[in-house]
């Protein structure tokens, strides 16, 4: 694999370092060498002694300077390479990672579980509308849970929040879609979700963990083995440099399984998102839209609890994103997989269970089984949908009223008073 190739060129490449400084301590010598060589040809000693002499001498060091060399280049290597931030997409281990024997079963127990409950169990199902409403109460198994989360970017005196007190809770083997206009603060939950971000205030749970919470070490472990992340940019997904079959390959390396059911299994998700033709090309070289259905497959390879997905179908026509679609379907049918995907296709939401929109960094409604309802936020917020708003404009009066059927919203003038 890549990371492999670029794990032993590291080595080498300390290796001619250390060579290259061995060849400049023997030139410099030169001169010294030289009055030594005249002065034992003077006592007697024969040339072709001398010449063996130093020849083993120069091999001798040139040879102790590439072991040298090598071996610190293997444990630099050991000890960057694990902590340097990785590729989000395929978010793959260290070479010498190796999961404990207990955390594979514990995990494969953990997909069984999930597996079972989705077929014995209502209301884990992709379309079931019987979840209850963002933030509410009764999910006894929730994969995502945000408490009043809340996220401020920028400096004192130039803050800007994204998130304004988010609650919402998903559960397991659920598909949610994530609609919203640009800048309501979608990709920054995603973020927040996949331990990319720690939140300013608020709680945020996957899993029963708390991704701000973690290390770099144990976040990057989390992403590895339960979270499967697809950012906006296609090309931050994926290792431009290796093919597209590769980068599945390579995403599906802690699953630990043999390399003939990696390979088919690389070779099925390319085929299911039409990739099937490009599975030698350099990801690299690949359109924009063949790269965003790579990114997707990569997602999922390792049959992650989660996924996460920003934007997913957004550079591709309406047949590929059928297929990108599908296959995230599939993924949560038949592996219990969570998938939150963000998107502004009111077309590609209506594809999954349930729709979450997000306006002005709060939850403003949820839509099931097609029809939309207004959530009422923690300090009794309600946002009016957009098409509401030309009987209740921004800054009107309104009077609440109790009935006997709920709540009665009525627009009033200031003459009225």
């Amino acid at each position: 694999g890549l990371a492999s190739v670029l794990f032993l060129a590291d080595a080498a490449a300390a290796a001619v370092l250390a060579v290259a400084g061995a060849i400049l301590g023997l030139y410099l010598s030169a001169r010294r060498r030289r009055y030594e060589y005249a002065a034992l040809v003077a006592s007697g000693v024969a040339h072709r002694t001398l010449r063996r002499a130093l020849l083993a001498e120069q091999l001798a060091v040139l040879g102790f300077g590439a072991i040298v060399g090598t071996a610190a280049g293997l444990a630099a290597a050991a000890v960057v390479l694990p902590n340097v931030p990785e590729f989000i997409g395929p978010v793959v281990a260290p070479l010498s990672y190796s999961p404990p024997a207990g955390q594979r079963a514990a995990r494969r127990g953990r997909r069984a579980d999930a597996r079972r409950g989705r077929r014995g169990e209502r209301g884990t199902g992709p379309r079931d509308p019987a979840q209850p409403a963002a933030g509410g109460a009764g999910m006894t198994s929730s994969a995502v849970r945000c408490d009043n989360l809340v996220h401020v970017y920028g400096t004192p005196g130039q803050e800007i929040t994204a998130l304004r007190g988010v609650d919402l809770a998903i559960a397991s083997g659920e598909t949610v879609a994530l609609l919203g206009p640009s800048g309501a603060g979608k990709s920054t939950l995603l973020w927040l979700l996949a331990g990319l971000l720690r939140p300013t205030a608020g709680t945020v749970e996957v899993h029963g963990r708390r991704p701000g919470a973690l290390s770099a070490q144990a976040g990057a472990d989390l992403r590895l083995h339960e979270i499967g992340v697809v950012l906006q940019t296609p090309a931050r997904n994926l290792l431009p440099y290796e093919t597209a079959v590769g980068n599945i390959m390579f995403a599906q390396r802690p699953a630990r399984s043999r390399l003939a059911a990696r390979r088919r299994r690389a070779a099925g998700l390319l085929d299911a998102v039409g990739l099937g033709p490009v599975a030698h090309r350099p990801a690299g070289k690949l359109s924009g839209g063949e790269q965003q259905r790579l990114a997707v497959a990569v997602a999922v390879a390792n049959e992650p609890r989660l996924l996460l997905a920003d934007e997913p179908t957004s550079q591709l026509d309406q047949e590929s994103a059928t297929a990108v679609i599908g296959l995230i379907q599939a993924a949560n049918r038949d592996s219990g997989i969570t998938a939150l995907v963000v998107t502004h296709d009111p077309a590609v939401g209506a594809a999954f269970g349930r729709t979450v929109t997000i306006r002005d960094g709060r939850v403003g409604a949820e839509g099931r089984a097609g029809e939309e309802f207004v959530v009422v936020g923690r300090d009794g917020t309600v946002q009016l949908p957009p098409d509401t708003l030309d009987v209740l404009p921004p800054g009107s009066l309104a009077r609440a009223r109790r009935t006997a059927h709920g709540v009665e919203l009525r627009p009033i003038s200031p003459e009225q008073e």
